[in-house]
Parts: structure tokens; C-alpha cells; sequence
């Protein structure tokens, strides 16, 4: 139960409010900034940010200083933010955010490894599909890479992407974004584009809708336990 409180702080603070809501909310302001309500990948993009924003306001009751993170999870409002601090910091968008080379890099990947990993075998089929769409829908507009590069919008898009993050002067810190800043390709651009949709939909979908089934159950995800962990370890 220790180990699956862990966990169950890795997931709201990490997998779920950091690395969806938090990490996508960036990717939103600097959408707004740098592209036009005419520019073709705004448009792409901007249903899935809908609401996006407004949900996250709404956090603040949830996370705020004897919010209900305080009362309900061991590490607490400053823990959460710490969590998502360490997670922002090491997330990659060409690793982390890219889920054929996630899967790749945790060992998972091989079929025959977890058969059974329902997760992976749904996911990536909708991974797959998604980045077909927007192959198709990016090469719609880019037929060649030099009218891309020259595209001085999407241009300081990318760049804000991994500007480092500074709250007067703009910039979100994202690492492993392709071209890193510079994007020269069409295949680039559509890994960026992939990794956005994908996580503003299937990956939030996969960590928040089963939140019930997971918790309600309070030794599958413990979000609070009282006294202290276990020290020493016992061999069977």
C-alpha cells in the first residue's frame, strides 16, 4: 500500500495534472502568441485545446494551500508542485511524448512482453492513426520543406516551445521538441503536432477517465496513509 500511495502521487502530480494539463497549457499560450486564426496548424490544433485553460483555473481550488490535495494526499500542495517541477524538467517530447519511442525506452515495445498490456495495444493503434491524419493534413500546406522554413509563424512557435521558461519574457522549457526550436522538416513538424494532439487526447483521456476505477478502491490507490512507511524488507 506504501508503494501504491507512491505511485498514486506519481500519477496526479506527473502523469496526469504535469505532464497533461500543465505541459499542454504552455503549448496553448504559445499557439495563441505566434500563430494567426488563419494559420493552418492553429487551426488544427485549436479544438484540442478547448477548455483546456478553463479547466486548469479551476485547480487552483484543488491545489491551493489547504486545498484538496492538503487534505486528501501525503505529500501535499508543496509536494505536488515539487513532483511536477522534477517531471517538466526531465519530460522529452521526442521521448516521453512520443509513445512508439516511450514504449521503446521502457522496455515495452515487444509484444511479447505484457501480452496482455492493454494500455499499449490501444494506444498505439490510435497513436498511429493520429499521426497518419496529420501527415495528411501537413503536407497539404507544406508540398515542400523550404515553404515550411519559411514560414515565420510556426518558426517562433517552435521556438517558444523550448525557450527557457521565464514568466515576463515568454518561453516553456520544452526538451527533445524536433529541430529543437528550428523546425526544418515536414517530419519535424509532425512529430511535434502528433506528440500535442496525442496528448491533449489520448494520453489525458488514459490517466483521467479511469481515476474512479482506481481509486475508489482505497488499497489500490491509497491517496493518504498515516504513520509510517515499512524500513526493513522481508524476503519470501
Amino acid at each position: 500500500m506504501w508503494y501504491n500511495n507512491a505511485d498514486a502521487a506519481y500519477h496526479q502530480a506527473i502523469t496526469h495534472l504535469g505532464m497533461t494539463h500543465m505541459l499542454m497549457e504552455g503549448v496553448t499560450l504559445a499557439t495563441h502568441r505566434n500563430l494567426s486564426l488563419s494559420h493552418p496548424i492553429f487551426k488544427l490544433l485549436a479544438p484540442h485545446f478547448l477548455y483546456l485553460i478553463a479547466i486548469n483555473t479551476g485547480w487552483e481550488l484543488l491545489v491551493s494551500d489547504g486545498g484538496w490535495v492538503d487534505k486528501t494526499m501525503n505529500f501535499g500542495n508543496k509536494g505536488l508542485f515539487a513532483l511536477i517541477s522534477k517531471g517538466l524538467n526531465t519530460w522529452r517530447m521526442d521521448l516521453e511524448g512520443t509513445l512508439p519511442n516511450d514504449l521503446k525506452g521502457r522496455g515495452l515495445d515487444d509484444l511479447n512482453v505484457l501480452p496482455c498490456y492493454h494500455f499499449r495495444n490501444d494506444a498505439i493503434l490510435l497513436y498511429e492513426v493520429i499521426n497518419k491524419y496529420i501527415k495528411s493534413y501537413v503536407i497539404l500546406y507544406y508540398p515542400t520543406d523550404n515553404l515550411l522554413q519559411k514560414d515565420t509563424e510556426i518558426q517562433k512557435w517552435a521556438a517558444e516551445l523550448v525557450k527557457e521558461r521565464n514568466g515576463s519574457e515568454g518561453g516553456f522549457g520544452i526538451l527533445g521538441v524536433p529541430g529543437n526550436g528550428q523546425i526544418q522538416t515536414r517530419q519535424q513538424l509532425e512529430q511535434i503536432v502528433t506528440c500535442i494532439v496525442y496528448t491533449c487526447s489520448v494520453s489525458h483521456a488514459s490517466t483521467n477517465f479511469p481515476q474512479y476505477e482506481e481509486y475508489a478502491f482505497p488499497p489500490n490507490y491509497p491517496g493518504l496513509l498515516r504513520g509510517r512507511p515499512p524500513s526493513d524488507a522481508v524476503c519470501c
